[in-house]
């Protein structure tokens, strides 16, 4: 065999390798499980979080300024809890969207916005280049991300005033979907 083929041969059995590595770590961690699972009636990837009609599990976590601020705090207000994390291409297209939201309805809607385990500095750049003005929660040892059975970034609830779930979004929000959700929970443009 000459050099040529053998060295188009050993290209083609390391990529089926490494896709094969890829797919199955995917698979292992959860990491694509619902791509690779398939998407749900809706459109949507299947969701395993909280319910809705359901209450929101309770959590409190420290914000990027340092203080403590959870679901308890924000009862009586229309809550938007958004999990993210900067290196996720969607949560960045979708950002702008719930910063214009927040700026609309705030301070009667309330954004808690949890990344998921990053470093401050990190979380803190993504913040200023995106100009965010809604509370950044850090969700250290993804606790709450595992509270809330979050596989896939981004995804959103949507609260109302009691606390209780009324909208699960898992994926990018478009501004129509986001302001439409923002009807279910009592606030319209």
């Amino acid at each position: 065999m000459d050099s040529s083929r053998s060295n188009w041969v050993t290209i083609g059995a390391g990529l089926l390798i490494g896709i094969g590595l890829g797919i199955f770590l995917l698979a292992a961690f959860g990491i694509g499980r619902n791509y690779l699972l398939g998407w749900a009636d809706s459109g949507q990837l299947e969701i395993r979080g909280p319910a809705v009609n359901k209450l929101t599990p309770d959590f409190k976590l420290v914000t990027l300024k340092g203080d403590q601020l959870g679901t308890q705090d924000v009862r009586g207000h229309p809550v938007l809890i958004n999990f993210w994390a900067t290196w996720c291409g969607p949560c960045q297209i979708e950002m702008p969207y719930i910063e214009e939201a927040y700026e609309i309805f705030g301070p009667e809607l309330v954004v808690l916005a949890v990344n998921i385990d990053e470093p401050v500095d990190k979380v803190q750049a993504f913040v200023d280049d995106l100009g965010l003005n809604f509370d950044i929660l850090l969700d250290t040892g993804s606790k709450v991300q595992d509270l809330y059975r979050v596989t896939a970034f981004p995804t959103t609830y949507l609260v109302d005033r009691d606390g209780i779930v009324k909208v699960q979004h898992v994926g990018t929000l478009t501004r129509s979907q986001l302001f439409s959700y923002l009807e279910q929970v009592g606030l319209s443009e």
